[in-house]
């Protein structure tokens, strides 16, 4: 048997972009991403197979992981699964291999 669909009203919908909710729950995050970013060398991969989640800086060559937080010298952002293969994509090319993709 089916199990029903929540409803959400749009009041129960969050105005704030970066904590998107549904029926006042919020969705699952499934995915970290980490870079440690001081052994980058600019090689380019990673922004090549997921763009939408990396960038090179143009002041030092290396790239940036966008959203993410650093802490001890590893960047860390948290994304939901649909971003999963095209990370473990670039986890894959980087030839430093600075990039780790973690499943939650």
């Amino acid at each position: 048997m089916l199990e029903p669909i929540p409803f959400a009203l749009p009041s129960q919908f969050s105005k704030d972009p970066k904590k998107p909710t549904f029926a006042g729950k919020a969705p699952r995050t499934l995915v970290q991403i980490q870079q440690f970013r001081g052994k980058c060398i600019g090689c380019h991969y990673c922004v090549e197979v997921a763009p939408e989640r990396w960038r090179m800086s143009e002041r030092d060559g290396k790239s940036d992981l966008v959203g993410a937080v650093a802490k001890s010298g590893v960047f860390r952002v948290e994304v939901q699964d649909w971003e999963l293969e095209a990370n473990r994509e670039a986890e894959r090319l980087c030839p430093v291999k600075i990039i780790r993709v973690l499943e939650r």
